[in-house]
C-alpha cells in the first residue's frame, strides 16, 4: 500500500535515552522499505519549519521571513504522500500552514490524538476557518488508544454553531470511520462523502449583474433556460452548497473567469511562503485577443465642391442645347416624337414600344436633317449630364465616402486628432477598479518577452494616449455618439468623427452590436493581427471543496455544456444595457419611447446588427 510512497513525520525531540534510537530507525527504513521517511524535528531551530514560522503573516498570507532558499524539498516521492502529525504537543494547525507555504500538499494527513479530548479546540478552530487552511489534503484521525481510523470531513453534515473552542461535540459528528484498509479506498469513501455539501456556504461574487437571480457569472447564461444552466448554479444542485458573497462561515471560494496582473498572480499562485493559496483552474479558461476597431463617420458634404462642378463653361454649355433642342422640338413635333422618345429610352436603359402610323409624318430632307440634329443633341447632353452625375456629383448624394485613416496602430497612435477608448476593468492592488489595458495587459506584454524597441514604444504610446471609461453602458455611447450629442460620461467630449477602441475581442464585439443598431457610424476592421491575449481562468480554495469543484466542471467542459451556455451571452448583454438605459431615462422622467424597437432588433435579427453596419461601408 505505501510502495514508492513518503511518509512525511512531524515530531518533537525528547531529552531521553531512547529518542536517538527512535530518529536512527526511521531513517534505516529509508534504506530497507519501498517508501521513504522524511524526519521535521520541530524543535530544531534548523527545521524549515520552525524557520518558516507560519503562525506570522501578513494580511495577504505570506509569511514574513520565509526561509526562500530551502522551500522545495527533494526528497518527495510525486506518487503517494502521507504526513504523520501527533497531537499534542506538535501545534498541528501551524503544521498544516507550513504545508501549503511549502506548497507541499500531502495526499493523506493522518493525526495521532494522543489525549482524547485535548485537540478539540484545535478542530473547532480548523472547522470555523476551514477556507483559510488551503490544503487539498484527506484529512484522517486516529485515537492512539484504539485501532480506528476516520476520516475527517467537514462538510459532510450539515452547518452547525460552535459555542466554545472547546466544544467536544463537533469533532466526533465528523468523523467517518474507514472499512477499507488501502489508500485508493480511502479516496474513494471521502468522493462520495464530498458529493453532498449539505448546505456549507461557498463564497462566490459575481462580477455582472443577476439575471433571475441566478448566483453565476452571466457570461455563461442563457435566455430561455432553467436556474441551473451556469457552472456555480448547476454544481449548487449536484453538490448541495449554497453560496454568499460574505467570508464568514465559508469552506471555500469559486471566481469565475477574470482578469489577473501579474502581482495578483504571483500572490495568488506561485510565491513561495503564501498560507491564502489558490488553484488556477485546468478547465473553463478563456483566451481574448486583444485588439482595435475604427469607428467612423462618412466624411460631410461639401457645399463649395459640389457647386464647383457648375461653373461658366458647363452651364452655358447646358443652357444653349437645352434651347436649341427644345426649340427644335416644337417646331417638328409628329415627326421627333419618335426619335426624342427613343432618345430617353436609351438614356434611361428602358424598352420603350413606339408605333408610328403611316401617313402621319412626312419624311423630307430637312426633317432627316434636323431629326439628326436632335438626335445628337440629345446624346450630347445626356452623356454630358450623366457623366456628372455618375461622378462626383452622384457620389455625393446617393454613398458615403470613409475619411483617411491610419493603415495601423502605429499611426493610430501618433494621430493627433483621433481618440483612443478602452472600457475593460479589473480590480487592482487596492481592490478598486483599473484599467484592464493600461494596467494589466500591456505590463504583462512588456514584461513577457524580448520586444523590438518600436514595438514597445508603440504600446508604451498606446499606454498614456488611450483613455479609460469605467462601467460604461455600451448602448449609451452608441446612441449619445450616434444622435450627435455630449457622451453622458464627460460633457466636455461631444460627437467623435473617429474613434478608435481597444480591448479584448469580447467588449469589441458587444460595442459593434450596439453601433451596429443605428447604422451611422462605420464600424471598420483591421487586418493586423492581434498584440496580445488575455487569458481569463475560473479560480478556487485550493481545498478539497476546490478539487471536487474542479473535477465537476471538467466534465461540463468536457460535455460541452460549458461551451453551449455562452452562446446567447452577447445577445442577453444588448438587451440587459438596452433595459438598464431605458430605466435610468426613466427615473429622469424621459423615457425612452420606441426601446422595444432595440429588443426586437437584438431578438430577431441578431445575427445581422454587425453585418449590417459594416455594409454601409
Amino acid at each position: 500500500m505505501l510502495n514508492r510512497c513518503t511518509l512525511q513525520l512531524f515530531y518533537e525531540r525528547r531529552d531521553y535515552v531512547s529518542s536517538n534510537i527512535i530518529s536512527n530507525q526511521l531513517q534505516d527504513l529509508n534504506r530497507q522499505l519501498g517508501f521513504n521517511y522524511i524526519i521535521e524535528e520541530l524543535n530544531d531551530p534548523k527545521s524549515r519549519y520552525i524557520k518558516a514560522n507560519a503562525s506570522r503573516s501578513d494580511s495577504k498570507g505570506i509569511i514574513f521571513n520565509f526561509p526562500y532558499a530551502e522551500s522545495y524539498s527533494v526528497l518527495m516521492f510525486s506518487n503517494c504522500h502521507v504526513a504523520l502529525l501527533f497531537s499534542l504537543p506538535v501545534p498541528t494547525l501551524v503544521r498544516m500552514w507550513g504545508m501549503v507555504a511549502f506548497n507541499e500538499d500531502p495526499d493523506y494527513i493522518i493525526i495521532f490524538d494522543r489525549f482524547r479530548g485535548l485537540l478539540n479546540w484545535q478542530y473547532n478552530y480548523y472547522f470555523f476557518y476551514s477556507a483559510d487552511f488551503r490544503l487539498t489534503s484527506i484529512i484522517l484521525y486516529t485515537d492512539i488508544s484504539s485501532n480506528d481510523i476516520s476520516i475527517v470531513c467537514n462538510t459532510c453534515t450539515p452547518p452547525q454553531q460552535i459555542r466554545y473552542p472547546s466544544y467536544r461535540n463537533i469533532l466526533f459528528q465528523k468523523l467517518f470511520p474507514i472499512k477499507h484498509s488501502t489508500l485508493p479506498e480511502f479516496s474513494k469513501q471521502y468522493r462520495r462523502l464530498m458529493k453532498n455539501m449539505n448546505q456549507h456556504r461557498i463564497r462566490f461574487n459575481s462580477i455582472t449583474t443577476k439575471f433571475w437571480n441566478i448566483p453565476c457569472s452571466l457570461k455563461h447564461c442563457g435566455l430561455e433556460t432553467s436556474q441551473t444552466t451556469c457552472p456555480v448554479s448547476e454544481l449548487m444542485e449536484r453538490l448541495n452548497f449554497t453560496v454568499s458573497k460574505s467570508n464568514q462561515n465559508t469552506v471555500g471560494y469559486a471566481s469565475s473567469n477574470g482578469i489577473y496582473s501579474a502581482i495578483q498572480l504571483n500572490e495568488k499562485f506561485a510565491m513561495p511562503g503564501l498560507i491564502l493559496r489558490d488553484s488556477w483552474m485546468r478547465y473553463g479558461a478563456e483566451y481574448r485577443k486583444v485588439g482595435y476597431i475604427t469607428f467612423a463617420l462618412p466624411t460631410e458634404l461639401n457645399a463649395n465642391a459640389l457647386l464647383k462642378i457648375f461653373d461658366v463653361l458647363s452651364f452655358s454649355i447646358l443652357i444653349f442645347f437645352g434651347v436649341c433642342s427644345s426649340l427644335i422640338i416644337f417646331m417638328n413635333k409628329k415627326f421627333v416624337f419618335a426619335p426624342v422618345m427613343w432618345t430617353i429610352s436609351i438614356f434611361l436603359q428602358q424598352g420603350t414600344n413606339l408605333v408610328i402610323k403611316s401617313g402621319e409624318a412626312k419624311a423630307t430632307r430637312v426633317r432627316v436633317s434636323m431629326t439628326y440634329l436632335v438626335i445628337i443633341i440629345w446624346l450630347f447632353n445626356s452623356f454630358f449630364v450623366g457623366s456628372i452625375f455618375s461622378g462626383e456629383f452622384f457620389c455625393l448624394f446617393t454613398s458615403n465616402r470613409l475619411p483617411q485613416l491610419p493603415k495601423n496602430l502605429g499611426e493610430l497612435v501618433q494621430a493627433k486628432n483621433i481618440e483612443m477608448l478602452t472600457m475593460s476593468t479589473t480590480a487592482g492592488e487596492t481592490d478598486e477598479g483599473v484599467s484592464s489595458l493600461k494596467e494589466t495587459v500591456i505590463p504583462q506584454i512588456l514584461e513577457g518577452y524580448n520586444h523590438s524597441q518600436e514595438f514597445t514604444q508603440r504600446l508604451s504610446d498606446l499606454k498614456v494616449k488611450v483613455k479609460w471609461f469605467r462601467n460604461l453602458n455600451n448602448f449609451v455611447l452608441a446612441r449619445w455618439a450616434s444622435s450627435n450629442k455630449p457622451l453622458p460620461i464627460n460633457q466636455t467630449i461631444s460627437q467623435p468623427s473617429i474613434f478608435v477602441l481597444v480591448d479584448a475581442s469580447f467588449v469589441l464585439q458587444e460595442v459593434e452590436s450596439c453601433f451596429g443598431v443605428f447604422k451611422k457610424y462605420f464600424i471598420i476592421s483591421n487586418d493586423e493581427e492581434s498584440f496580445g491575449t488575455v487569458l481569463l481562468p475560473w479560480v478556487t480554495t485550493r481545498s478539497p471543496f476546490g478539487v471536487i469543484f474542479e473535477e465537476h466542471m471538467g466534465y461540463l467542459t468536457a460535455s460541452g455544456v460549458y461551451d453551449n451556455w455562452g452562446k446567447n451571452y452577447q445577445r442577453f448583454t444588448f438587451l440587459q444595457e438596452v433595459a438598464a438605459f431605458h430605466k435610468s431615462m426613466e427615473n429622469l422622467g424621459v423615457p425612452e419611447k420606441n426601446y422595444t424597437n432595440y429588443f426586437q432588433k437584438a431578438v430577431i435579427n441578431r445575427k445581422d446588427l454587425v453585418k449590417e453596419a459594416h455594409g454601409n461601408i
